[in-house]
């Protein structure tokens, strides 16, 4: 198995597109599947399907392709590509952004008995630059029924300022603030976009 990534960072999150490839070769062939296990801070946002392979399905943080039947002695081997991101979060001390993955190739035999075979853990990182500026930080309690609590979330998050909050994709919020209606969210996200927009008006 192989798995190669390029990756990029930027205000909503570190983005990884990779490549991936399997390899098999057994006397007995199998029926093969391959799952991509990703940290629960990271969603996919596409997928190739390989080349004569299933469908992928999505469980939580892994995503599933049916690759199909390899035949007894026959040389297997698909490739396909994804795209992956990671939702900022708090480096200390500042370090890679960074994305760790694994995947693993399941094998079905024809009696019955599985067998998985996993690739290392692979880590993409971008540059030595972290997600966000640390040397400044807003006042995140000036934005509606956002008081100290939920300003340690944010922050604990990468989100320090007006900006990042602006630029920060609605389901991450949901995911940080699951019981606060959608609307309040809203209110946040067009709050610290005002005052991101004053900022840049100051001279």
């Amino acid at each position: 198995m192989s798995k190669s990534g390029v990756g990029s960072h930027g205000p909503d999150g570190f983005t990884v597109e990779y490549q991936l490839g399997v390899s098999f070769l057994h006397s007995q062939g199998a029926e093969l599947t391959a799952v991509d296990q990703l940290p629960n801070n990271a969603r996919y946002l596409s997928s190739d399907e390989p080349v004569g392979g299933g469908a992928s399905t999505r469980v939580g943080a892994s995503l599933t392709w049916n690759l199909g039947a390899a035949q007894p002695g026959v040389p297997f081997h698909k490739e396909w590509n994804l795209t992956v991101r990671a939702f900022p979060r708090p480096v200390s001390p500042p370090a890679d952004p960074e994305v760790v993955n694994r995947l693993v190739l399941v094998a079905t035999f024809p009696d019955g008995t599985i067998q998985e075979y996993s690739s290392p853990e692979v880590v993409t990182a971008s540059s030595s630059a972290p997600l966000f500026p640390t040397d400044r930080a807003d006042d995140l309690t000036e934005l509606p029924a956002v008081g100290e609590a939920r300003q340690k979330v944010l922050r604990e998050a990468g989100v320090a300022t007006f900006e990042q909050l602006a630029a920060t994709p609605a389901d991450r919020l949901r995911e940080l603030f699951p019981r606060v209606a959608d609307g309040l969210l809203e209110q946040w996200t067009a709050a610290a976009r005002k005052k991101a927009a004053e900022r840049k008006k100051e001279p």
